[in-house]
């Protein structure tokens, strides 16, 4: 599985395996490494930079994370079994928190992508609300 490089974001991908079909316990081994790999990418720290300080303001970077997996196993025309999966993480910034004289607020950061998703989805309800009426 792939993971779509949009600017602004930075992806984690996760390659596909080739293990037996099963583990002693009926388990497919791949999903359980597969996990462990994108555990790794799903910290706190994911969504959430390191603070930044500077003349009392403090600055916090926040960032939308996505997870995704995938995975299946089959048999080939001759008989021969297989499995593969994959995986990845995505994140891209959505704003920040920022801390000043014992306040705290998050500020959004706009987007031409995102701004161009919400005039859309506007346009959409106005072209159902007018067939609806």
């Amino acid at each position: 599985m792939s993971t779509l490089n949009s600017p602004g974001t930075t992806p984690a991908s996760t390659p596909a395996t080739t293990e037996p079909a099963h583990d002693g316990d009926g388990h497919a081994p791949f999903i359980a490494d597969l996990a462990k790999q994108l555990e790794r990418g799903g910290r706190a720290a994911a969504v959430f930079g390191d603070p930044v300080e500077r003349d009392g303001i403090t600055v916090i970077p926040v960032a939308r994370a996505r997870w995704m997996v995938g995975g299946g196993q089959g048999t080939d025309a001759k008989g021969d079994k297989g499995q593969g999966g994959g995986g990845g993480v995505c994140a891209s910034p959505v704003g920040y928190i920022e801390m000043k004289n014992g306040e705290t607020s998050f500020r959004c950061i706009h987007t031409p992508g995102g701004i161009l998703r919400m005039a859309l989805a506007a346009l959409i309800g106005i072209i159902a609300l007018r067939r609806l009426l």
